[in-house]
């Protein structure tokens, strides 16, 4: 039998249910008024497809939400938002 060096799972709608509207429910929370438009801008630009496949780093998809966003986040609240579609 071959030595397996490595699993790869895709969690994301496969073994965890993904729930975008997270996203925006906990933006509102904090005090977003523009989460339509955020949203848009981050479809529009392939943000969440450039993070998810590794094309942009933390740190970038950090900064491009903090960029759009009405709201002043950390980097601890951009991953805290990020976190609850799961």
């Amino acid at each position: 039998m071959p030595d397996i060096k490595n699993i790869i799972f895709d969690f994301g709608g496969v073994i965890i249910n993904i729930d975008e509207s997270k996203i925006a429910e906990e933006l509102l929370a904090r005090g977003s008024r523009n989460v339509d438009e955020q949203h848009k801008y981050l479809i529009e630009n392939d943000i969440y497809n450039k993070f998810e496949t590794g094309v942009i780093s933390d740190q970038v998809f950090r900064e491009e939400i903090k960029k759009i966003c009405d709201i002043e986040l950390s980097d601890n609240d951009v991953d805290d938002i990020w976190n609850t579609l799961i």
